[in-house]
């Protein structure tokens, strides 16, 4: 992993005002970088607000509050600086609505996702592929700025490694991952109510909704190599469940023991949304997800197809599948 650059750290430095943006459906990445960050500009005498203009998922409510809904006009041009975190396209900001490219001059772009294209849009831009998650990044960027760091930040931070790296198990953890998170602990952070919060606290409805999940919807092709689940509008009604908290539902599928692809598609706005996972490096989905459009990172990407049925996606994206997997 890099260091952070000089020249980024002075842009963030020598603001006075900020506003916050990440991805839309933000994870625990997203939201932890998102109010950590804040955090940490507030406690070294700065204005900072979060944007995200919708209610916050169940699990995190807790951790994470006092979002704005929007950003005004008046309070774009007033702010010295916009930052957006963990978001790979400019397309997948969500803005609340604001025209950010307008503001460009004074964007400053932090990213963990290979081929991010925010950079393009942002007058300052910093993206590092090895780094575990962008909470990572945010909790150097904190560090190299100089900014105290209170609790609330420490464990916002923690809690944005921890998800993204599946609580250190994944791949994407190193030695610098481990020692951030350390640091992180040492400044306060509240790792037993982190960790009973985000792995041990389901509700009844998401637990009947992966159930349901498992019993009716979860597919296999290629020898049980590919797990894949379609899930409809009428399971999350059934279950009053919704995907703004699906964030480790894919991991059911990953974890089958001979699952190397593991997949979920939802169907929104016309279009199918894919969610797609691999667990080894031999077998990337990074680049499945480019191929339509797509993007994330090698072992964890998205994209979205069009298609008059779930047959049509299938039809398109197992195919890609089999190649890479050699079957």
């Amino acid at each position: 992993m890099a260091e952070i650059s000089k020249d980024f750290c002075a842009s963030v430095s020598s603001g006075k005002s900020f506003l916050i943006f990440t991805h839309v459906r933000p994870d625990g990445d997203a939201l932890g970088s998102s109010f950590g960050l804040r955090d940490c500009l507030r406690v070294s005498g700065r204005a900072a607000d979060v944007v995200i203009p919708y209610d916050m998922p169940d699990r995190y409510l807790n951790f994470f509050s006092g979002a704005l809904k929007s950003a005004s006009e008046a309070q774009l041009v007033a702010c010295d600086r916009i930052i957006v975190l963990d978001c790979a396209t400019s397309e997948r900001i969500e803005t609340g609505g604001a025209e950010l490219e307008k503001y460009s001059s004074k964007l400053c772009n932090l990213d963990h996702h290979r081929g991010n294209t925010t950079e393009k849009i942002s007058a300052f831009s910093y993206v590092d592929p090895d780094a575990s998650s962008t909470c990572q990044l945010t909790a150097e960027l904190t560090e190299k700025c100089g900014f105290p760091m209170p609790q609330s930040a420490a464990t916002s931070l923690l809690i944005g490694m921890m998800t993204d790296t599946g609580n250190f198990r994944f791949s994407n953890t190193t030695g610098d991952t481990l020692r951030c998170a350390a640091r992180l602990i040492d400044r306060g952070a509240e790792l037993e109510k982190a960790v009973n919060t985000i792995y041990f606290s389901k509700s009844m409805r998401q637990r009947n909704f992966e159930t349901d999940m498992i019993i009716n919807a979860m597919k296999f092709a290629f020898d049980n190599r590919v797990a894949y689940a379609y899930i409809t509008d009428e399971m999350l009604e059934r279950h009053n469940f919704s995907l703004k908290e699906d964030e480790g539902i894919i991991d059911i599928l990953r974890e089958i023991d001979t699952v190397v692809i593991s997949m979920l598609i939802h169907k929104k706005d016309g279009a199918y949304k894919l969610s797609m996972r691999s667990k080894d490096r031999r077998y990337p989905v990074g680049p499945v997800a480019r191929l339509f459009g797509g993007g994330g990172h090698d072992l964890a990407a998205g994209a979205t197809l069009n298609g008059e049925s779930i047959k049509d996606v299938l039809d398109v994206i197992l195919p890609e599948f089999q190649k890479l997997l050699g079957s």
